[in-house]
């Protein structure tokens, strides 16, 4: 189980790194998808929704792994 926690935690943590990535408009890596997201508001508010998603989920798994005492 602590294994699968590990996993899911390095795929958080990966996915938030590319969504703040995303949102960053002086961002050049982007490059095209940075002009696809600054032209519908709807899609903003679903990364800033999917952004604090994965900030919660990172945070509680983080949580976890202090409680348990779980090193990796």
């Amino acid at each position: 189980m602590p294994q699968f926690i590990n996993i899911v935690w390095y795929f958080v943590s990966i996915l938030l790194i590319f969504i703040i990535m995303i949102q960053n408009p002086k961002a050049e890596g982007a490059g095209v998808t940075n002009q696809i997201l600054t032209s519908d508001s709807n899609i903003k508010k679903r990364i800033v929704k999917t952004t604090w998603f994965l900030i919660i989920i990172f945070l509680i798994l983080t949580g976890i792994f202090a409680h348990f005492n779980i090193i990796y």
